[in-house]
């Protein structure tokens, strides 16, 4: 079974033999990736795809939504604010809208909150 389909007008950057091999090598998944990424740049699929990935991840026509906070407030008191998941209006005020964020952080409410204060330290004073 194919991974993908093509329509017509999608077709024009790669030939049946493309899309051939690359549906026999569907049990080499080494294979997939150059292919499918060969593909999504060679074609409107692709680059329809890739226009909405970058309105996504740009907040284009909702910058009021892209809001972040400083390490600072993030490392006030041990990390207080992850001392529990329940957001707040005065959690959410500590926050503010922001252009661009330089770094994500993403933790899990299962490690204690003195844990992620401790690999923070470390990270923002040792780290790489």
């Amino acid at each position: 079974m194919p991974l993908w389909s093509l329509t017509e007008s999608d077709s024009e950057a790669w030939t049946a033999a493309d899309v051939a091999a690359t549906e026999e090598d569907n049990s080499s998944p080494a294979n997939v990736p150059e292919r499918v990424g060969s593909f999504l740049q060679a074609s409107s699929i692709g680059l329809r795809l890739r226009s909405t990935l970058e309105d996504f991840l740009t907040f284009k026509d909702c910058q009021e939504l892209l809001r972040a906070t400083t390490l600072a407030t993030v490392m006030h008191q041990g990390c207080h604010l992850f001392s529990t998941p329940a957001g707040s209006r005065d959690t959410h005020s500590l926050s503010r809208v922001v252009d661009g964020i330089d770094v994500f952080l993403s933790h899990n409410w299962s490690t204690p909150r003195h844990a992620k204060f401790l690999t923070l330290v470390y990270e923002y004073n040792f780290g790489g």
